[in-house]
């Protein structure tokens, strides 16, 4: 998978294939024969000069550089620390760094007693991280080496301690052929013979500098109900706008911090974008993981941001719940890779080109080998008959509509949906899945990973002669247990393979944060949501390993699992919980600033735009309502049952999501043209891919929810070519149709009338 290279790197330390610049230096990846092509003999062997073996880098002497397709990277140690010289446009010259903060290492560890437990419980001390006042490593530099790994090309760095013969090596990479971040990951490995407690504090910190007081933009996860917003249930989301901008005055400090737990309204999304004026230029960073954080703070406030990262318990707040992990001699532990990436213009800039990166470099593949990705998908509320009006998959929820009984995929599926089965003809789940195959449709099959509690042999148990307790915590798989994780690999493997399934969804909090068990992981320890996110995307990655075309999503809470660890796996991703449109539509607005909109995905209840329904609860005629369900990946949904009028809504627009927009989604650059939604005011968005052959190159989408602002609205466009002409063409307005020059959509604007006191209009940009 394209986001292990941490562990890459990690068994590269293991083998002792990469060593310090001190040493060998970097192997001739280029000299020697070839291999004889069909039409050589072995006698004669074919063969070509030598190529020159770039010198070693010596970053003490002289920086080592680093490039993507939009920036450059300068690195170099001085007085034996490591730091970030250069984050350098390329196309400007113009220097993001600070240079004077150095990269942090790790900052320290504990010694436990000499006791070896295996299994214990929260009663048990011998499991619990020890008390005592933590020893400081010190660090020494040791060296420099080339690395390349998919494309991308870098330098990993090695670091020893003397007193524990521990070593730390950190990486930086980058691929010249993507505009986007640059990586860094790292792994350490204890030289001690005992047990140590490891707490590394940070593990990457720099400074970044403009000419003007930055603006550091924070994004709220909002997995259930978008802030600010009541839905039908009364259930208000939090207090708050979702998005978040912060001056860096001096003393100013922003941390964007993520968890795994499903009840949590504090976790942000893990990325921070630190805008330097309003248009000039910004900096990006974030992290690949499910329980960390990432902290932009201006100690001076003249320009300065320094930006670190580290991993976290549960509350992802700094002190006592800082991590800290027990480990045993060379076996290494792999940091999660951190981006850092620079962009000129404004966030929607920087963020068009992160989200570009990330579906390229970081994204399952089969969102771009699959053109009718992402997916429509329905509940299992009209069966295979979903086929009939061009829906592509079927999800079988976790006992929403049947019994729950096989939330746990159990050998045998319960009665209840067995008539679901038979209903179709079919009597096993294998032969259903067939059924679906045969019409085109992709069944998605929910997955929790719970405690059965059934004494029988072969299923996920705590109880009877086969039941292991140690894998469970509260009910729910601790994946901190090896064993339990092996388990789950074979056991689902097998059942999707029987049963020719090819998508899994999560739902609940497949990452456990808490366990009274001591696995790999601590007793109730800072380090349990880490080794079971380890364990967690362990079986992910080997059932997209071992099942051909294997897809994953995640629905998991519907958007508790807003961090890039589980969306480099994730084919889509639940955006919220509340089912309502304008809740939706505010939460893709806020979390399509940091994921790309293909791999997010708006779970609807089409009852909330149903004017009069006991779930409505906005101002929002039937179509403008199910509009927003086509803003990006479609999940459709009906709790009262598939009525006509969603029928009718489907055959209409549908096809025009498959010819139209879905490209766009995918392939071209997404704008937020207008402000945050509220019910109230005009909202709307622009999609444009200005490299697209096809007829419709873009897209604008506009809601007006209320005649607050009048029935006349003038939009700025986004991404056009100021001296080309440009042909607008209204799907509900076609009075409207107008031509015009890039130039003037971006700085006039376009002017949309909408006369009705709310609806809704599409805007299909052409090539004039």
């Amino acid at each position: 998978m394209r986001h292990l290279f941490a562990l890459m790197l990690a068994l590269l330390l293991a083998l002792g294939i990469l060593s310090s610049c001190a040493g060998t230096g970097v192997p001739n990846e280029g000299t020697g024969s070839q291999a004889p092509d069909s039409g050589s003999s072995a006698e004669e062997p074919v063969t070509q000069e030598p190529e020159t073996e770039p010198p070693e880098p010596h970053p003490e002497e002289s920086p080592v550089l680093l490039s993507t397709k939009d920036s450059q990277l300068s690195l170099s140690i001085r007085g034996g620390q490591l730091f970030v010289d250069g984050l350098t446009f390329l196309s400007s010259g113009r220097n993001a760094a600070g240079g004077t903060v150095p990269v942090s290492l790790p900052d320290s560890y504990k010694l436990p007693s000499e006791e070896e437990v295996e299994i214990t419980t929260s009663n048990d001390p011998a499991g619990k991280e020890p008390d005592g006042d933590p020893i400081p490593f010190v660090w020494e530099y040791r060296g420099c080496e080339r690395i390349r790994d998919n494309g991308s090309e870098g330098y990993a760095f090695s670091f020893s301690d003397a007193g524990t013969g521990s070593t730390y090596v950190i990486s930086a990479i980058g691929d010249p052929e993507l505009a986007g971040p640059f990586e860094f990951s790292a792994v350490f490995t204890s030289g001690l013979d005992r047990k140590i407690c490891f707490v590394p504090g940070n593990y990457l910190s720099l400074d970044v500098r403009g000419e003007s007081v930055p603006v550091v933009w924070s994004f709220k996860e909002e997995h259930c109900v978008a802030e600010g917003w009541e839905i039908f249930n009364h259930k208000k989301g939090a207090k708050g706008t979702g998005i978040y901008q912060t001056a860096m005055e001096s003393g100013a400090a922003v941390r964007a911090f993520h968890t795994s737990n499903a009840n949590s309204d504090k976790d942000y999304i893990p990325i921070l974008y630190v805008q330097y004026a309003e248009n000039d230029f910004g900096v990006y960073t974030a992290l690949e993981w499910i329980h960390g954080a990432v902290e932009a703070a201006s100690p001076e406030g003249q320009g300065e941001a320094v930006l670190s990262c580290e991993l976290c318990g549960e509350t992802g707040f700094t002190g006592k719940w800082l991590f800290a992990t027990e480990l045993s001699k060379d076996v290494p532990f792999s940091f999660p890779a951190v981006y850092l990436g620079v962009y000129e213009g404004d966030v929607d800039d920087g963020s068009n080109t992160f989200k570009d990166w990330f579906l390229h470099k970081k994204a399952p593949a089969r969102i771009l080998e699959n053109e009718n990705e992402p997916l429509i998908q329905e509940d299992m509320q009209i069966g295979l008959d979903a086929a009939n009006y061009g829906i592509e998959a079927i999800k079988w929820d976790n006992g929403w509509w049947n019994p729950p009984d096989v939330r746990y995929i159990l050998s045998e599926p319960n009665e209840g949906y067995m008539g679901v089965l038979r209903a179709f003809g079919a009597e096993t789940i294998a032969e259903f899945t067939a059924l679906a195959k045969e019409r085109g449709l992709s069944l998605t099959l929910y997955t929790l990973f719970k405690d059965s509690k059934l004494e029988a042999e072969g299923v996920p148990t705590s109880v009877g002669p086969d039941g292991h307790p140690t894998w469970f915590a509260d009910g729910s798989a601790d994946f901190g247990n090896p064993d339990c994780v092996e388990f789950y690999k074979t056991y689902l493997l097998r059942f999707y393979r029987e049963n020719g399934i090819q998508t899994m969804r999560t739902d609940g909090e497949p990452i456990c944060y808490g366990s009274g068990w001591k696995n790999r992981h601590y007793v109730l320890g800072r380090d349990v949501g880490y080794w079971c996110a380890v364990g967690f995307y362990e079986i992910i990655d080997y059932l997209y390993e071992n099942l051909p075309d294997f897809r994953y999503e995640c629905c998991s809470n519907a958007g508790s699992m807003k961090d890039y660890a589980t969306l480099s796996r994730s084919v889509i991703l639940n955006c919220d919980d509340s089912a309502d449109y304008m809740s939706l539509r505010m939460t893709f607005y806020d979390s399509s600033y940091c994921i790309h909109p293909a791999q997010l995905q708006l779970p609807m209840n089409s009852m909330t735009y149903y004017e009069g329904s006991q779930y409505y609860t906005g101002t929002a005629d039937l179509l403008a309502g199910f509009r927003t369900q086509l803003m990006c990946g479609v999940m459709l949904s009906n709790w009262q049952g598939t009525s006509e009028i969603d029928r009718q809504l489907w055959e209409t627009w549908l096809p025009v999501y498959k010819e139209k927009i879905r490209p766009l989604i995918r392939e071209g650059n997404l704008y937020h043209i207008l402000p945050r939604p509220d019910s109230v005011h005009w909202d709307g968005i622009q999609y444009i891919d200005p490299d697209s052959e096809r007829e419709n190159i873009g897209i604008v989408m506009l809601w007006k929810p209320s005649d607050e602002e009048g029935s006349t609205k003038t939009v700025l466009l986004r991404g056009l070519d100021p001296d080309a002409t440009y042909e607008l063409v209204f799907e509900d307005r076609p009075e409207q149709n107008r031509t015009a020059t890039g130039a003037e959509l971006m700085e006039s604007g376009l002017p949309v009338t909408i006369e009705e006191p709310s609806g809704s209009e599409w805007i299909w940009i052409r090539r004039g």
